[in-house]
């Protein structure tokens, strides 16, 4: 059986690719794998276990689609970073941080795909946190992104470019900020090191409130709107747009994973992967 290939880096150009002048976009709802956590991801044991059990789905799901006749690697790791007040968010208190890590699936992977791999996988792995993995459908709506190269440690500039970019288009900030992971630390340089930085925004006169999502230990959901300027707010602008079974990419392969602080290199049981923690943090 000819397989068929899924390039979704290729298919949704204008949402992994960016430069670094702030773009403004559409990001449709689309389905990934998703594991929430608390904690300061630098020290937090719960993080490292969550990007190892991801990961093990995300590989998991693609083997189960290569055998249906679908090949389509396993896309970057992106992160949505919030406190439930984000006017306290703050890069001192790492602990006080929730996350959500996330992996992009094609089209093809149902929810029911996604099960029977998460259950073997749990199965041959035994690793708890795979019982937080799910499948979910996610839309971020109008949004905004640029890239940024260079250390994590070093993004506070380009974030302020973004933001400085959605005020000008008399725009809101609105949700949780959102990164893509297209570089992988323990091969590039941190000068080299690319990243998506995406910031979900709202329209002034919108009569709803731009929603953070829901906080996985708090319900209701957090909800906030922090208005910048007035003025109108333009619709997006759309733009153009290895694998093995332990979960690890090739040498060649640019797909990202977390970084864990730098002064810790540890190897995923199972993986033989070195997770890293939050890029901004150190």
């Amino acid at each position: 059986m000819t397989a068929t290939t899924v390039d979704l880096r290729r298919e949704l150009r204008n949402l992994y690719s960016a430069t670094s002048s702030p773009a403004l976009l559409d990001v449709p709802e689309l389905p990934f794998l998703m594991i929430d956590g608390h904690g300061d991801p630098n020290t937090a044991p719960v993080y490292r276990h969550a990007v190892q059990a991801l990961y093990s789905v995300a590989y998991a799901v693609r083997f189960a689609l290569k055998r249906a006749g679908v090949d389509a690697r396993v896309m970057p790791l992106e992160g949505l970073w919030w406190t439930p007040d984000m006017s306290t968010f703050s890069t001192e208190a790492k602990s006080d941080w929730n996350w959500t890590l996330m992996i992009l699936l094609p089209g093809q992977a149902t929810s029911d795909v996604v099960e029977e791999a998460r259950t073997r996988t749990a199965q041959q792995k035994g690793l708890e946190a795979i019982g937080r993995v799910r499948f979910e459908r996610f839309a971020e709506g109008r949004a905004a992104q640029v890239l940024h190269v260079g250390p994590y440690s070093a993004e506070q500039p380009t974030v302020a470019a973004l933001h400085a970019f959605i005020a000008e288009q008399g725009c809101l900030l609105s949700g949780k900020h959102h990164e893509i992971y297209l570089g992988d630390p323990r091969r590039a340089a941190p000068e080299r090191l690319r990243t998506i930085i995406r910031q979900p925004l709202a329209r002034p006169q919108d009569q709803l409130t731009a929603a953070v999502l829901p906080d996985p230990v708090a319900d209701p959901p957090v909800r906030e709107l922090r208005p910048i300027s007035a003025g109108h707010c333009p619709s997006a602008r759309l733009g153009s747009d290895r694998d093995h079974p332990d979960g690890a990419p090739r040498e060649s392969d640019d797909d990202a994973r977390r970084p864990d602080h730098r002064r810790r290199r540890g190897d995923a049981a199972g993986l033989g992967v070195g997770l890293r923690g939050h890029p901004r943090g150190g």
